[in-house]
């Protein structure tokens, strides 16, 4: 009876460490387009997917999620997913990590969506530190129809006293998180970005 109740709560433990369930997720370079054996590694686990009766709309492929020690000192998490969307299958691929209790020193979580080519579509991040009270950071990079990138920074510095948003060559600095007299605009040619 205790060897049983032993495996149970070791099964327990490795399920919410995110060790059970879809494979482990194998980490990529979220700011540049996947690389081959990265789709052909997701179209297999795809298929694998689908004999185990997961939604054709909807799989997750590889999930992996250290909630636990997270709590306390390192949290790391990584999620691929396959799903359908309006213009065909897309892979959505994200990542965080965390350090402190509660990831309250520094935590970083980044979002990519892909085509089945692995075509990066788009990417969206956000840093904090300090829980958001020192400095937080939110990215964006996406693909617009014409082939080019829009890229967009916003920085929320000092509990949001002072703030910086930058796109497309254009910066915006503030005191506190709105445009108010006390910021500054500063306009610029919009940057060519290139794929």
């Amino acid at each position: 009876m205790k060897a049983m109740l032993c495996l149970s709560l070791g099964a327990l433990g490795l399920i919410l460490a995110g060790c059970g369930g879809p494979r482990p997720f194998q980490p990529v370079d979220l700011d540049r387009d996947l690389a081959g054996s990265d789709v052909a590694r997701y179209e297999s686990e795809w298929k694998e997917a689908q004999t185990e009766g997961q939604p054709a709309a909807m799989a997750t492929l590889e999930h992996t999620n250290g909630w636990p020690l997270g709590l306390l000192l390192y949290w790391g998490r990584g999620t691929a997913m396959r799903m359908a969307c309006h213009g065909g299958p897309a892979y959505h691929v994200s990542r965080a990590v965390g350090f402190g209790p509660l990831s309250c020193l520094y935590v970083s979580g980044t979002d990519a969506t892909y085509d089945t080519t692995g075509k990066r579509l788009s990417t969206m991040s956000m840093s904090s530190v300090l829980l958001g009270h020192l400095a937080m950071v939110h990215t964006s990079d996406v693909l617009l129809p014409n082939g080019q990138r829009q890229r967009m920074t916003s920085m929320h510095l000092l509990h949001h006293i002072l703030s910086i948003h930058l796109m497309d060559g254009h910066t915006a600095v503030s005191l506190f998180s709105a445009p108010n007299p006390a910021g500054v605009d500063l306009h610029s040619e919009p940057a060519h970005a290139t794929n």
